[in-house]
């Protein structure tokens, strides 16, 4: 384990054999960064204050999950996986509004698009979907 007060950054680090954990956090851009490893689990998250961003990703043989949630442009973005089915959803709010959300197995593929745009300066407002 290591500690600086200049930056305040902990870095610590734990491996076995399956295991390894990494923990570090910065109190500057205020950033976490957490692994944990073994033969079938990965975690990677990430958590930024600046753009306020969070990145989650597990995974083992059939399920893989990421995740990212921005703040400025207010973008979400679930993938989940496993043999039979996927489902991304992205989810956009900076001006326009737009939500993709695909969701796959075997038999059934469907996807699902919205798209809305406003413009409030002019009188008349447009929706198109």
């Amino acid at each position: 384990m290591t500690w600086t007060n200049k930056e305040v950054c902990i870095i610590m680090t734990w491996t076995n054999k399956e295991v390894c954990i990494i923990m570090t956090w910065t109190n500057k851009e205020v950033c976490i960064i957490m692994t944990w490893t073994n033969k079938e689990v990965c975690i990677i998250m990430t958590w930024t204050n600046k753009e306020v961003c969070i990145i989650m990703t597990w995974t083992n043989k059939e399920v893989c999950i990421i995740m990212t949630w921005i703040n400025k442009e207010v973008c979400i973005i679930m993938t989940w996986t496993n043999k039979e089915v996927c489902i991304i959803m992205t989810w956009t709010n900076k001006e326009d509004v737009n939500i993709i959300m695909m969701w796959t197995n075997k038999e059934v593929y469907f996807i699902f698009v919205t798209h809305i745009i406003q413009h409030s300066l002019y009188p008349d407002t447009h929706y198109s979907i």
